[in-house]
């Protein structure tokens, strides 16, 4: 799961900063963990429950794709989310999009299902050791504080920002100067 970030860095030198958004937070997180010249971490809201094990969401997924309904794997995915949200994906330009890489969201909830295993964090995180930002929006999803909170209370060198987002959505303007600043401090 880690193989293409190491060998994009590889590409670029063998060090990278690693920016993830929801469950891409995940994934950095995974690739902090195992890949060396990890030199910051920038996570967005990860989607963390960890109240599940995780193992449900992605047989359901696997299911719902195995019976070859793109748009049922959606729902499902969404299943948890404010309803309004899979209206709006569904009513958006954006669904045949999203139809047509509805199997992509399996990848998603077996990166969550490895890091929720347990109902706790992975105890390979604790030695991630750079510098670390989870980023959360003023106005978010109850699944995404706790979440970070016992991210920032795993990595040792893990804070936590609220930014001027919401929807678990953010304006591109605002994710760049928070994601800048984080760099160059």
């Amino acid at each position: 799961m880690t193989l293409y970030i190491r060998a994009l860095m590889d590409v670029v030198g063998g060090e990278a900063a690693l920016y993830g958004s929801s469950s891409g937070a995940v994934l950095c997180l995974w690739a902090a963990a195992v890949i060396p010249g990890v030199s910051k971490l920038v996570l967005w809201e990860p989607p963390l429950d960890l109240e599940s094990d995780g193992s449900e969401s992605l047989a359901g997924l696997q299911d719902r794709l195995a019976a070859g309904d793109r748009e049922g794997t959606i729902a499902f995915f969404m299943r948890d989310m404010p309803p309004q949200w899979f209206d709006g994906a569904k009513n958006s330009p954006a669904w045949p999009t999203l139809v047509s890489i509805a199997h992509t969201l399996a990848y998603d909830a077996a990166v969550l299902e490895k890091a929720e295993r347990g109902r706790r964090m992975p105890e390979e995180w604790a030695a991630i050791t750079v510098p670390t930002v989870v980023l959360l929006g003023e106005e978010t999803q109850p699944i995404f504080p706790p979440a970070a909170d016992a991210i920032v209370a795993t990595l040792p060198h893990a804070t936590q920002r609220r930014i001027d987002a919401r929807n678990h959505g953010w304006e591109p303007a605002v994710m760049a100067r928070e994601i800048t600043q984080f760099l160059t401090d």
